[in-house]
């Protein structure tokens, strides 16, 4: 190992940024996304200031994505279901909390287990697995502030754990934890609403 660094418990996805100085790294059980400068001489991490940015207890921080071109990072929570709209500070290489909203449809399941979260490419809309309810949900990416606007849930493979949105931006595939399949969509470039295609 070049370096080992301890972190809060269940430490879950880790990236650095478009301009390779900074990383950032979630821990589901701490709470938290740690911020780091990253050397790219000696290929090593050292604490940022401040050296991580707090969600709400119990959240559960999982993955996150960078938004392509205003500047946000998208969040998602694995144990309230909620997605997390923050402020990147491209210069600092930190964060700065600006949206809570939340991934689940009206009926709550008896476990909140969110998964996985992807933009299409040209950052329009924002999509959150969840897998107690087994579904997706979509969000509209305001174009001036990058905040979100829901757009509705589509039902998906049981617990959908991943899913991707194709190269050309205009089709999404999902899969489960608990099926044994896997089921496309067409991605409506006005609305950003699922059209289910074939299973």
């Amino acid at each position: 190992p070049k370096q080992v660094v301890p972190t809060e418990p269940n430490a879950h996805a880790i990236q650095p940024d478009a301009s390779n100085r900074f990383v950032l790294a979630t821990s589901l059980g701490g709470n938290l996304v740690k911020q780091f400068r990253f050397d790219g001489a000696t290929g090593t991490l050292s604490p940022n200031d401040p050296p991580a940015v707090p969600v709400k207890a119990g959240a559960g921080p999982r993955h996150f994505i960078f938004h392509p071109t205003n500047g946000r990072l998208y969040l998602v929570n694995e144990l309230e279901a909620s997605v997390y709209v923050f402020a990147y500070d491209a210069k600092n290489g930190t964060l700065k909390e600006l949206q809570v909203v939340s991934a689940l449809p009206e009926k709550k399941p008896d476990k909140v287990w969110a998964a996985d979260l992807h933009l299409t490419l040209d950052g329009k809309y924002l999509y959150a697995s969840e897998r107690g309810t087994s579904t997706i949900a979509g969000f509209k990416v305001d174009p001036g502030d990058g905040t979100l606007t829901p757009i509705g849930h589509t039902a998906t493979e049981q617990q959908p754990r991943g899913f991707a949105i194709d190269p050309s931006g205009h089709y999404l595939l999902a899969v489960g934890q608990l099926s044994d399949s896997m089921t496309s969509y067409l991605i409506d470039p006005g609305s950003g609403k699922l059209t289910r295609l074939k299973q």
